[in-house]
């Protein structure tokens, strides 16, 4: 005679789609590299007008940075953390057109970050 779950105190499992643990694992690892990737892609994709640091990739001085700044209308709001950086308010593609001196990396930072 067979006992139903509920007399027996087991629950049954989902045997409509029966999953293995590593699919649910790599499915969780998955989702949580979207995220990362997601909020890596914000980062380094910055607003079409906003807060924005210049970050040179070769070793300039910050005397350059404020040039380049200065010659797409940007507004400097303080040095960045590393060394010839510069935290602006611009419109990125005002900078984009201006030219550069320098090889550099423009991204996005929050404005609690340019105080």
């Amino acid at each position: 005679m067979e006992t139903s779950p509920i007399m027996t105190g087991r629950r049954p499992g989902n045997r409509l789609f029966p999953l293995p643990a590593a699919w649910k694992t790599r499915a969780a690892i998955g989702m949580h590299a979207a995220v990362v990737t997601l909020g890596a892609g914000l980062i380094f994709f910055p607003p079409a007008e906003g807060p924005m640091l210049i970050l040179p990739l070769e070793h300039t001085s910050a005397a350059e940075a404020v040039t380049y700044a200065a010659g797409a209308d940007a507004r400097p709001l303080g040095p960045g953390p590393y060394a010839g950086s510069l935290a602006v308010w611009a419109n990125r593609d005002a900078l984009a057109a201006s030219p550069s001196p320098f090889r550099k990396l423009v991204l996005a930072i929050p404005f609690r970050g340019c105080a």
